[in-house]
């Protein structure tokens, strides 16, 4: 019986979690939406793309450049290398979320640490957090529309702007309401200018900058 009650708490709890981050806004929950996957980033590419990346982890800092490149059956491969070519690590998504780790420098080889950045760097690329749709918010301030999953244990919360029709920012919360936030800035298309992730609880930062590769031509 006292299971069952702190159960019911804990459910309870989690369904207000939304109203306590948006409590701020003035919103109505929205019936027959649905959810479009072309409002994530990083869908429908046809070649790798290249950001200036700098990772903060409580003390330590570090800075390079960061690869993502789409796989052939769906989901994301993602290397973090120096400005010199030095392999930081290598990680592969699939579209379930699942982590493979092709490689990490043995400073950051630690089970805690491979968790932690693969769930950030798998929210950014967007795969595996939008298994089940829950409800959706209209923000009347705004006109952007608040998505609501439910992945692995975590909740997720996809602010879709009403003019770019893309994720402008992606809330993750625990069961601890531990919250991480990622914000993408960009004006469409299939990859956004900036990305700037963020924990509430701990000095863990990641900043992208993407890279505008310009291919010259020759002429005879």
């Amino acid at each position: 019986m006292r299971n069952l009650v702190l159960i019911s708490l804990l459910f309870l709890l989690s369904e207000s979690c939304a109203v306590s981050l948006f409590n701020n806004r003035q919103q109505y929950e929205m019936t027959d939406v649905t959810w479009d996957e072309t409002y994530m980033w990083f869908r429908n590419l046809d070649s790798y793309s290249l950001f200036n990346a700098s990772v903060t982890m409580r003390k330590n800092h570090t800075t390079g450049i960061m690869v993502i490149h789409p796989l052939p059956v769906g989901g994301h491969k993602v290397v973090f290398m120096t400005e010199f070519g030095l392999k930081i690590f290598d990680m592969e998504f699939n579209d379930t979320g699942d982590l493979k780790l092709h490689y990490c420098m043995p400073a950051l080889n630690r089970k805690p640490v491979i968790k932690v950045l693969g769930s950030d760097i798998g929210m950014i690329t967007g795969n595996g957090i939008t298994d089940r749709f829950l409800s959706a918010l209209y923000d009347r301030q705004t006109g952007d529309v608040i998505y609501r999953f439910r992945s692995k244990r975590k909740r997720y919360f996809h602010i879709v702007g009403s003019e770019t029709r893309k994720v402008s920012s992606v809330i993750r919360t625990s069961s601890t309401f531990r919250k991480v936030r990622a914000d993408f800035y960009g004006k469409g298309g299939n990859l956004p200018d900036s990305i700037l992730l963020e924990h509430d609880h701990m000095n863990l930062i990641i900043k992208l900058t993407h890279i505008n590769e310009t291919r010259s031509t020759s002429h005879e």
